[in-house]
């Protein structure tokens, strides 16, 4: 057994999307316990010095010539047609099904980090940068785990049946079936939808879901959030918030769009703040009543966010855990969401007749179904007509997550490293 194992996490980003908060929440709270690790990405967002960012000579040869770096007449011009070339072969291949896996430059990642780390963790490693082939090579010299943060590694989003579709194809199958692979899962969702996929018979799977810092997500004064943001105090305040609205099939803005546009007639004094990027082609975002703000990761502006709103509202087609759902919980928001994939883990439904008499127990939210806009509208209506019943469910939900902070997530984590470590000596 190793008493102190090393560790290296790998996902596309830091800071940026809740797959890869996570890894960077893990990463640090083990260096605060005095455990040896480091993070390599695709794109690093944050000034961490344990984070190192992947570069790729394709990516430095674009990036100089269309930012400058090199300079020769029409070098702008070459370069963002390279640029377009190579996205445009990749979204060829994905299109055609065919594993695009030729990424030399994340082939010198354990150069990068000096030591060989007892424990490889993966999170996010489909972002165009990660050569899964390596899984194979460094499982003879350290214990892999992978984070499900969604089913990419079993298979591909079906758009045209809003969901995830477990076909896998040929070089992930090998991975997978001949690779002891150590398997975390977000949810119980997770695990049960990959109920009879064949894995290597020494790879063992854990549910640990995943939680947010509560000693920094907590319910506070909304007016002076909404000061701090430049928010109308006086109204009531839709809140959503996802990264990648356009390029992410399985996100959903136009249900909430449309359920808006449907309340706002009836409530004036209602507004919508979208928190996310990409969203430019919806015509709607530029009515007075819908405040738009791009991501951010100045921590304080998030937390202000979260404070300033009345209620969350998170519409999509399919959720393996939803890290922006746990932090509406932890800042005390009652939440309206889909009724999809992991959703129903985070949320106890308050039926329709409780809500209509204004009764609460233990319930922190609503379920409706997805994509119906009617029924959003009509939950959003229900909660802005009855202050005490948002409050109360508010207040369950914080108190719902309140006995599993990072402490407690860290620990089920170094748990389950443990346990793997135990068993393979």
């Amino acid at each position: 057994m190793i008493k102190r194992p090393s560790f290296l996490f790998i996902s596309a980003s830091d800071i940026n999307g809740g797959a890869s908060i996570v890894a960077y929440q893990l990463h640090n709270g083990l260096l605060a316990r005095g455990y040896t690790s480091k993070m390599v990405v695709s794109r690093k967002f944050s000034n961490d010095d344990s984070v190192i960012e992947i570069n790729s000579y394709s990516k430095k040869i674009i990036h100089s010539l269309v930012y400058g770096d090199i300079n020769f007449p029409f070098s702008y011009r070459i370069g963002k047609m390279i640029e377009l070339l190579k996205e445009s072969f990749y979204k060829y291949l994905k299109k055609s099904r065919k594993d695009v896996f030729f990424y030399p430059a994340s082939r010198r990642i354990l150069n990068l980090i000096n030591y060989k780390p007892d424990i490889i963790q993966l999170h996010d490693i489909h972002d165009d940068y990660f050569d899964i082939s390596l899984i194979k090579k460094w499982s003879n010299h350290s214990a892999i785990f992978f984070k499900n943060c969604d089913l990419w590694l079993f298979g591909d989003w079906d758009q045209n049946k809003k969901e995830w579709v477990l076909d896998q194809t040929i070089a992930k199958r090998s991975i997978t079936e001949n690779v002891k692979i150590n398997y975390i899962h977000p949810s119980e969702w997770v695990k049960n939808k990959l109920t009879g996929i064949k894995l290597h018979p020494k790879s063992v799977e854990r549910v640990i879901k995943d939680t947010v810092d509560l000693q920094y997500f907590y319910p506070s004064d909304r007016n002076i959030a909404r000061k701090a943001l430049g928010i109308d105090e006086e109204c009531f305040l839709i809140l959503t918030m996802a990264f990648g609205f356009k390029d992410n099939p399985h996100k959903d803005i136009t249900t909430v769009l449309k359920a808006f546009k449907k309340v706002n007639q009836i409530k004036i004094n209602t507004k919508l703040l979208v928190v996310g990027d990409s969203l430019h082609k919806y015509n709607e975002i530029n009515t007075k009543n819908i405040i738009f703000f791009e991501p951010c990761f100045d921590k304080e502006k998030i937390r202000n966010i979260y404070r300033s709103a009345n209620i969350y509202v998170h519409s999509t087609f399919i959720e393996t855990w939803c890290l922006t759902i746990t932090e509406a919980r932890a800042s005390g928001l009652p939440i309206i969401a889909s009724n999809v994939g992991a959703i129903p883990e985070q949320i106890i439904n308050c039926n329709y007749n409780n809500l209509k008499n204004g009764y609460v127990n233990n319930e922190n939210g609503i379920l409706f179904d997805p994509g119906s806009d009617k029924q959003l509208a009509n939950y959003i209506n229900i909660l802005y007509d009855n202050e005490s019943l948002c409050k109360k469910l508010g207040e369950n939900s914080r108190k719902n997550i309140e006995d599993f902070g990072m402490e407690e997530l860290l620990n089920s984590n170094l748990e389950y490293y443990h346990d793997v470590l135990n068993s393979s000596n």
